[in-house]
């Protein structure tokens, strides 16, 4: 599946970044920056909000059933159904051809895909009944819970966690990788503190490349990013530094400490470096023994639509 998103990646045995951050936004090298690029998604924006309904609404605005305790799953639609780029993808665009029935991590024929663009399909049309969509949005809850059993029945779950298995199910069924998928070995850049990160740029590139070589898919093209992560040794004498690349769908963002809510706190709190220490030392190669390392994860590369959550618990509360 996917490279989902945690708080922070797993970077418990050796991990990569630094605090200069060299790239802060771009565009990968499978995209087509034609086609997402910040005009383009703005005239789509455009587009999908100007038609109005007799009611007054906006075209594509309707309520969704509850089927029973599943708002976290009207939640999850509801904010797939109002990115234009991926209705587009569906509305405009023959999403058929790119179905991969022979991949076994895809949903069962793929019919998580073909649900959701039938649900598309409904909710953008110009008088969609009540019943049509209601019927539409059983067939999604369906296929998402034969896709993963975690979500069958009526019960209360996670939106995030709903999100992320929705969009693993779609990346999955359009996956455009046909052919068994390459093993890849992480990129890593074991160096010194203070060296120059000239070279990060074409390593990022690397990394993207080589996990593009198991993963591509709109899902893809449109929400993954690329973190950079940074550990250093704080043995005195010791001045090992690790930089490493990964990919991430959603960032959990911490909120600002400061009590004023803005997404530049807490971005920038989702950046301060943090010590590993006691049980959550790190190994370092060179000391050859479990050390204070310090911890240090930057946004290396921005997805055209960009999925946050924040973190809105504390391990106190």
């Amino acid at each position: 599946g996917l490279c989902q998103s945690l708080p922070t990646p797993n970077v418990s045995s050796e991990g990569g970044g630094g605090k200069q951050r060299v790239v802060t936004s771009s565009t990968p090298p499978s995209r087509k920056p034609s086609s997402y690029s910040s005009n383009h998604l703005t005239s789509l924006n455009s587009m999908y909000t100007s038609t109005l309904l007799p009611s007054g609404l906006p075209q594509g605005v309707h309520g969704l059933p509850n089927l029973g305790n599943t708002c976290f799953f009207n939640t999850t639609l509801q904010l797939l159904l109002g990115i234009p780029a991926l209705t587009d993808y569906f509305l405009a665009y023959d999403w058929k051809q790119e179905l991969n029935p022979s991949n076994f991590q895809a949903s069962k024929n793929n019919s998580l895909t073909k649900a959701y663009a039938n649900l598309v399909k409904t909710v953008w049309s110009k008088s969609p009944s009540k019943s049509s969509i209601n019927s539409a949005c059983k067939s999604v809850h369906t296929a998402l819970c034969s896709f993963n059993s975690t979500f069958k029945g009526y019960g209360q779950h996670d939106t995030s966690e709903c999100l992320l298995c929705l969009l693993d199910g779609l990346h999955e069924d359009l996956n455009r990788v046909r052919t068994s998928k390459p093993y890849v070995e992480d990129v890593e850049i074991d160096s010194t503190i203070g060296e120059d990160k000239s070279q990060d740029v074409e390593m990022g590139l690397k990394a993207w490349e080589g996990y593009l070589l198991r993963n591509k898919s709109i899902i893809v093209d449109l929400f993954q990013g690329q973190l950079r992560s940074t550990l250093r040794c704080k043995t005195p004498g010791c001045d090992r530094e690790v930089r490493r690349f990964e990919t991430f769908m959603c960032l959990t963002l911490p909120l600002d400490k400061g009590g004023e809510m803005s997404l530049e706190g807490s971005f920038r709190l989702f950046e301060e470096p943090e010590v590993l220490e006691g049980d959550n030392q790190w190994y370092c190669s060179k000391c050859k023994r479990h050390v204070d390392a310090e911890k240090c994860i930057e946004v290396w590369v921005l997805p055209p639509c960009l999925l946050l959550g924040l973190k809105r618990f504390t391990n106190g509360r």
